[in-house]
């Protein structure tokens, strides 16, 4: 009965095992970007950092857009359609920095870096000039992009990423299962706060490269809670294999994991929906067995 609720909703559980720990989840993690949000970033303001050279702001641009278009992450395609149509400077050695950035070499053989402060600081160079500026960019839930060259800083980019229709009426619903909401991202913690807030979620992990999100949810599941990891199979395929239930968004084809839930659709309240009906069927499935266990323990009438 559960399967087949769950089916008109585009909701696959991948077997009896995984509906039964779908059912028992005490905590679930949301990726921020893609999860949380859209997931289709666009960029909304760009700044040269030390003076308001527009001239040397479309430089640092068109330089960045040649980078991330060796990238398809969602992030990299929002800088490469902001330049679209535009020529783009030649770049070589162009390497990506998980979690970071990238990294390449420039046209006149200068080391160029397009990425977090992390990625920048790892490299010797400081944002300082323009934290004050980034921090309020951050605060009104839009990531940060730096471009930097020869060792310094040269512009940031802000970009928007919306957050998804019906996100706060599904964390709700998974509130009021009483399954505690966790948000992880790589992002600047006051991105990911901000985020966080439109949806009532106050408890989020930041600036974490991929495998420390993947350690996160491991912990999770050390400390005795069974963790649900609702995400994109694209972007967060490490940390779905690290929960104890995956949920997969927009998963209609994928190959469905042993343990695992997949969603047709990448519609947060589906994912939400999945835990309802699992818990429903574990709270059902708990009454029906007491009740034949009762029966069973009534004295037979003596002829």
């Amino acid at each position: 009965a559960a399967a087949l609720a769950a089916a008109e909703r585009g909701i696959t559980f991948a077997s009896a095992r995984a509906l039964d720990r779908a059912g028992r989840v005490t905590t679930a993690v949301l990726s921020a970007h893609g999860t949380l949000t859209e997931g289709t970033p666009e960029v909304v303001e760009g700044h040269a950092i030390g003076g308001d050279d527009a001239a040397a702001l479309e430089r640092m641009v068109l330089l960045a857009a040649a980078i991330e278009s060796e990238s398809s992450h969602p992030i990299a395609r929002a800088i490469t359609a902001h330049a679209a149509g535009k020529e783009l400077p030649t770049v070589r050695r162009v390497a990506a920095v998980p979690g970071r950035g990238m990294r390449a070499t420039g046209p006149d053989g200068e080391l160029v870096l397009v990425g977090n402060r992390q990625l920048l600081l790892d490299e010797g160079t400081s944002v300082a000039v323009v934290e004050a500026d980034v921090q309020r960019a951050e605060g009104r839930g839009l990531s940060v992009v730096f471009v930097a060259s020869e060792a310094r800083a040269r512009a940031w980019l802000a970009l928007r990423d919306e957050i998804r229709p019906g996100a706060r009426a599904a964390v709700q619903r998974l509130i009021d299962l009483d399954v505690e909401v966790l948000v992880l991202s790589g992002d600047h913690r006051g991105t990911v706060e901000a985020l966080s807030r439109g949806v009532d979620v106050d408890n989020v992990k930041a600036e974490l490269a991929p495998e420390e999100r993947v350690a996160e949810v491991r912990r999770l599941r050390d400390v005795g809670g069974r963790v649900c990891v609702i995400g994109r199979p694209d972007l967060d395929r490490d940390v779905l294999g690290a929960a104890d239930v995956p949920v997969q968004l927009g998963a209609a084809g994928a190959p469905e994991s042993e343990r695992g839930v997949s969603l047709a659709t990448d519609d947060l309240r589906d994912a939400s929906a999945a835990l309802w009906i699992a818990r429903a069927a574990s709270r059902d499935a708990l009454r029906a067995s007491i009740g034949a266990i009762a029966a069973r323990a009534q004295p037979r009438a003596v002829r």
